[in-house]
């Protein structure tokens, strides 16, 4: 495999896939914001009252538990290390919030999302431009934790598009999906379904990308 280089991480549920994928798989686990569930939700910060009480029923945490996770996200926020798109720049900081206040780790998986270096300098290229801090200091070295699958990703307006989306699947006879909806074929075979669904689906660069799932 080629060397590839930590984007960064990400706490993703798994979730039933949305009925226009149920032919790909029933459940989905994905980075995307058009088709996966990411965490924190902006309603711990934005939210009405009920939304608010709505997600803190669901994480079945305290009132001070949830007091506590609102306070950690504006630090991070604040700080740089937690992007607009809900992904964590630097590894311990994902464990300790993955770790204090998702109790599901069946539900809730924290992933990390790697590619290789060209698409790493692209990516940081559009997001420096769209507002993205993509000031992580993350390299190869960073850990990408227990390969789980891959993905098919491209950025746009603050958030990553999957090949999903658009059911771009439905162009690639020999991708096929694991168990919780990620690619199954190995990486050299991503990149080339990446590079075949070139300027179809979303206005983006599609990046192939390998998900690890970064234990606690």
């Amino acid at each position: 495999m080629q060397e590839l280089k930590v984007i960064g991480y990400y706490i993703s549920e798994i979730i039933n896939a949305p009925k226009y994928l149920s032919e790909w798989n029933k459940t989905l686990l994905s980075v995307s914001e058009c088709i996966g569930e990411l965490h924190p939700k902006w309603s711990v910060l934005s939210g009405t009252r009920d939304e608010k009480e709505e997600y803190r029923n669901k994480l079945g945490l305290t009132i001070e538990h949830y007091i506590d996770m609102t306070n950690d996200f504006c630090i991070l926020l604040h700080s740089k290390m937690l992007d607009s798109d809900r992904r964590f720049y630097d590894l311990a900081d994902a464990k300790r919030i993955y770790t204090r206040y998702f109790g599901d780790k069946d539900k809730y998986k924290l992933v990390s999302v790697s590619t290789t270096n060209e698409f790493y300098n692209i990516l940081n290229s559009i997001t420096t431009q769209s507002g993205s801090y993509s000031n992580a200091p993350l390299s190869t070295s960073a850990k990408r934790g227990k390969e789980i699958g891959c993905d098919i990703l491209g950025w746009e307006n603050g958030i990553f598009h999957s090949f999903l989306c658009n059911s771009l699947h439905k162009e690639l006879s020999d991708i096929r999906a694991n168990d919780i909806g990620l690619i199954d074929n190995n990486y050299i075979e991503v990149i080339q379904a990446a590079e075949s669904v070139d300027g179809l689906g979303e206005p983006v660069i599609w990046m192939p990308c390998v998900i690890g799932e970064c234990s606690i």
